[in-house]
């Protein structure tokens, strides 16, 4: 089996030929999703101010010392 996406529909979520997606269904419906790249390049790409946690130094475990 196979699926036809509209190349919109595919170009609007930057889905490209031989992307990986991944299927959910749920009862009768089925949803189609681009799957993240998980390249550095691209992971660090996704770092922004508002995602970015602060550094937490009061918690040592084991031999961590700084």
């Amino acid at each position: 089996m196979a699926i036809r996406i509209p190349r919109a529909v595919a170009k609007s979520i930057g889905l490209e030929d031989g992307s990986p997606v991944e299927i959910a269904v749920d009862e009768e419906t089925m949803v189609v999703r681009r799957v993240p790249s998980h390249e550095l390049r691209d992971l660090i790409a996704r770092i922004t101010p508002e995602n970015v946690h602060e550094e937490v130094f009061s918690h040592l475990t084991e031999r961590e010392r700084w």
